[in-house]
């Protein structure tokens, strides 16, 4: 786990990668270790991450212990300063690959992936290279909570500097596969590091809609249920003509996520967290989906449409 301390090491580091990715000669001209070299494929990342997901359901769950956390951790800090290949270095201890790629319309990204062969489902990480980061997306319940993955992506997509984590299993493949309520996973040691790196975190959810009868959104900052972040969404959502319940104002039984691991890990540690809950409607319509990650993206990056 790193030290609260650690944050201003960390975020300094990614400031200083700034000046480089503003030149574009590290993404240019990457070189990883050994055969594995970017590509600027172009790859249709929604449909892929939607494969990766409907594969969950056959897949088990293993818990990283500590060491393989640390590694995980550390190989997306070095993501997020821009530091590929160290990435990559650090990810090899857990046999995971670095690879650069390139999203439909040219959008490039790196993306750390399993490449064992195991069914760990730890989930995978992509960092978007047109900026420096500036938001984590995080989706805990891929397949589970239907669609949130595609939300995470259209979100991903609008957000230059965007970093998204997804889960590599589904929640109940096994004890602990539920990593919005595990302790220690490989998905909460990446989070704390992307918290101490000073990025805000936006996680997405699923209720069904009898949960909360009349709402689109279920907009909350976990154990506090408010916070800058978390009203910043709110307001930006409700603008785009969703229905929006506030937990602070009229309060949400039951989707608060005021037990959820990585919102407490954040309320402990100074971190911007919005936990965000959607209904069956934006998930399940592909242009609703889209106009709501649009809300979201300039929401949680404090810009208006």
């Amino acid at each position: 786990m790193p030290a609260r301390s650690g944050r201003v090491v960390v975020a300094t580091a990614i400031g200083l990668a700034v000046v480089v990715a503003a030149a574009a000669v590290v993404v240019a001209t990457l070189a990883l270790p050994g055969p594995r070299r970017p590509t600027d494929e172009a790859v249709d990342l929604r449909t892929e991450v939607r494969d990766f997901v409907a594969a969950q359901t056959s897949h088990g769950y293993r818990p990283a212990d500590a060491k393989e956390r640390e590694a995980f951790g550390e190989g997306t800090a070095a993501l997020l300063r821009g530091e590929t290949e160290s990435a990559a270095r650090a990810f090899q201890e857990i046999d995971y690959h670095v690879r650069i790629r390139a999203d439909l319309g040219g959008n490039r990204f790196a993306e750390a992936y399993d490449a064992s062969g195991d069914a760990r489902g730890w989930g995978r990480v992509l960092v978007d290279l047109r900026a420096m980061p500036r938001l984590m997306v995080e989706v805990p319940h891929p397949g589970a909570d239907r669609r949130s993955e595609l939300l995470g992506v259209a979100m991903f997509r609008r957000t230059p500097g965007a970093v998204l984590l997804i889960a590599g299993a589904y929640r109940r493949a096994a004890p602990d596969a539920d990593v919005a309520h595990a302790t220690s996973s490989a998905f909460e040691s990446a989070h704390e590091w992307a918290v101490t790196a000073g990025l805000p975190v936006v996680q997405l959810h699923g209720f069904a809609a009898e949960s909360a009868a009349g709402a689109d959104v279920v907009v909350s900052a976990g154990p506090d249920l408010t916070g800058a972040l978390a009203e910043r969404v709110a307001d930006g959502v409700s603008r785009a003509g969703f229905a929006v319940c506030r937990p602070w104002v009229t309060g949400c039984p039951g989707l608060e996520g005021t037990t959820n691991i990585q919102a407490n890990w954040s309320d402990r540690h100074g971190g911007e967290f919005a936990h965000v809950e959607v209904a069956p409607d934006p998930r399940q319509d592909t242009a609703e989906t889209d106009r709501l990650a649009t809300a979201l993206s300039l929401a949680a990056c404090g810009r208006t449409a």
